[in-house]
């Protein structure tokens, strides 16, 4: 006959001991994933990042606009035209932002895009950070002919 193992009293004597720490630890992982401290939007920072020869200062998202400092590193005055700004699950709104739309190389100018224009499909909600994707187009100089694109992402939170 075989002598008594004890292995098998050594796992139930381990999970009786330790089970209740894996268990809790479980349960405060739940705990922060249900109250949102564990959304990564949360972490990552609010960014504005448009095309080579552009800056962006400063912005605000909200609920149905944009406003940001766009600074001119093109060389030449530029002016812009529309913009457009699109939402991966909203759609697309398109239009002509308010301010001064004409930038002189180095400066920095104001520019508001109004999403309550008619065709712009959607309004954002307050206090979550949502992705846009940006597009301008514009104008170089004195030739207002030839119109260039420029592209960029915004990053912030709706206020």
């Amino acid at each position: 006959m075989k002598p008594y193992s004890r292995k098998g009293q050594f796992a139930t004597e381990f999970m009786m001991t330790y089970g209740w720490v894996m268990i809790s630890i479980a349960g405060i992982f739940a705990a922060l994933y249900a109250f949102g401290f564990l959304d990564i939007s949360n972490i990552l920072p609010e960014k504005c990042a448009l095309t080579p020869g552009f800056g962006c200062r400063d912005f605000l998202l909200h609920p149905t606009s944009i406003v940001m400092e766009v600074t001119n590193g093109i060389g030449k005055k530029i002016e812009i035209d529309q913009m457009q700004a699109t939402h991966a699950s909203l759609g697309t709104c398109m239009g002509q932002p308010s301010g001064n739309r004409e930038i002189e190389n180095g400066a920095t100018e104001q520019l508001t895009f109004d999403f309550a224009a008619p065709g712009c499909p959607f309004t954002l909600s307050v206090g979550s950070k949502e992705k846009l994707s940006l597009n301008f187009t514009y104008t170089i100089g004195d030739d207002v002919s030839t119109f260039y694109s420029a592209r960029g992402t915004l990053f912030a939170r709706v206020s």
